[in-house]
């Protein structure tokens, strides 16, 4: 009886031959897509790259050397590697892009080599989940085949978060949107009305550095007078937060600057909302469901308002302290659409009673469902809500109001 090898098992073997990573051959541009428990990720790279499952290959950022890795399962654009001799888990992020280079004649260590031979599975009911980052594992011995070093000496806290090398590593790139509404008029009564703004943010794994600045402006001619009427709206933010205090935990600092005009007064001209130190949860995310956090900051406020009566204008400040307390959330509907979220909620802290005051709780509350036309234009349809107790106390005005706008957003590097 002779014994016929299917036509399918030798082109099998023969692509796997040819496909393979080869020895010295390097692949640029890999990025993490996601991080896992027992130092599995997950990288953009399948077999359409060459990779099969045993590659055997060493990974580099700007940084130098990270760690090696082995691949246990490939699919045609995603592989899964287990990650070994990691010498700081810092530079393992999904924020860098990497370089991977062919060990395919070097034996994987005695404990990692094993893996080769069995089946990975993302297993539902071992409940693989995400996490942030992986562990450091560079073993105490080498063997003599390998290039000795010295492991790196043991970070203090304030190194790994605020060292010289991160301050100079977080703030090297930044990338930054312009966005803007389409003026639109009335003849009626000659009204202009228009949206613009713009957005600068750092590309770091531990620093979040961001500011912003959004404007609302519109004017309009009173029938029965003549005179023009203006209406603005200007909110300014600036912010940092420290990610990755522990997996979950992040820290953060925040100021917000709002000015409002209806007419000849700001009610308020200049609202400082001062936040000091507060923390940032994680909280689970999903494949669909991403950035949703839970925040806390206590909020120092000094507001200037002024009052229009009799052609006098009076101002009046007044000062507190609120507890800031958000939610935020992003849904991907597909890799084109994004539905964010997010809600400020602020009550007074009242000393007098050392209670709280959730009538007077300043609410801003704003999603946006942005569309993606190429990889740095989009459009973005944005309501926001507000709810201001004080502006109807001193300029008797409605507490709450509503802004609906359609903007074109373009992304851009620095």
């Amino acid at each position: 009886m002779k014994f016929r090898m299917p036509w399918t098992a030798i082109v099998f073997l023969i692509c796997n031959s040819l496909w393979a990573i080869g020895l010295d051959e390097q692949l640029e541009n890999i990025r993490i897509k996601k991080i896992f428990p027992e130092n599995i990720v997950e990288f953009n790279i399948g077999y359409s790259d060459g990779i099969t499952k045993g590659s055997h290959a060493k990974l580099r950022n700007v940084d130098g050397y990270v760690s090696r890795a082995l691949c246990l399962r490939v699919g045609e654009e995603k592989s899964h590697w287990r990650l070994y001799r990691i010498v700081d888990h810092e530079r393992v992020s999904k924020d860098y892009t990497y370089s991977l280079i062919s060990m395919q004649e070097s034996e994987p260590d005695a404990g990692i080599e094993k893996l080769k031979f069995k089946r990975y599975v993302l297993n539902k009911d071992k409940k693989r989940k995400e996490i942030p980052y992986v562990k450091t594992d560079l073993p105490p011995l080498l063997s003599e085949s390998d290039n000795p070093f010295e492991p790196p000496p043991e970070k203090s806290f304030w190194q790994k978060h605020f060292g010289s090398y991160v301050r100079k590593r977080e703030t090297q790139h930044f990338n930054g949107q312009f966005f803007g509404s389409p003026l639109s008029r009335q003849s009626i009564n000659d009204a202009e009305t228009y949206h613009y703004g713009f957005k600068i943010k750092n590309k770091g794994r531990k620093y979040d550095l961001y500011a912003s600045l959004d404007r609302y402006q519109s004017q309009m001619k009173d029938l029965s007078s003549g005179e023009r009427i203006r209406n603005e709206n200007t909110q300014g933010l600036i912010g940092w937060e420290v990610k990755n205090l522990t997996p979950y935990w992040s820290a953060f600092t925040e100021t917000q600057y709002w000015r409002l005009r209806y007419g000849e007064a700001y009610t308020p001209k200049d609202l400082y909302l001062v936040g000091l130190v507060g923390f940032k949860y994680l909280m689970q995310e999903r494949k669909w469901l991403k950035n949703y956090y839970l925040s806390y900051i206590p909020i120092f406020e000094q507001r200037t308002t002024e009052n229009a009566d009799n052609f006098q204008v009076d101002q009046e400040k007044r000062t507190g302290l609120r507890h800031g307390l958000k939610a935020e959330f992003e849904i991907l509907f597909g890799d084109q659409f994004t539905l964010s979220h997010q809600t400020w909620f602020r009550p007074k802290h009242d000393f007098a009673t050392w209670g709280i005051d959730t009538n007077d709780a300043l609410i801003r509350s704003e999603s946006k469902f942005s569309m993606e036309i190429t990889k740095k234009f989009f459009m973005d349809y944005i309501f926001v809500y507000i709810d201001d107790k004080v502006s109807r106390e001193l300029s008797n005005i409605p507490r709450s109001n509503s802004i609906q706008t359609v903007d074109f957003r373009y992304y851009f590097e620095i």
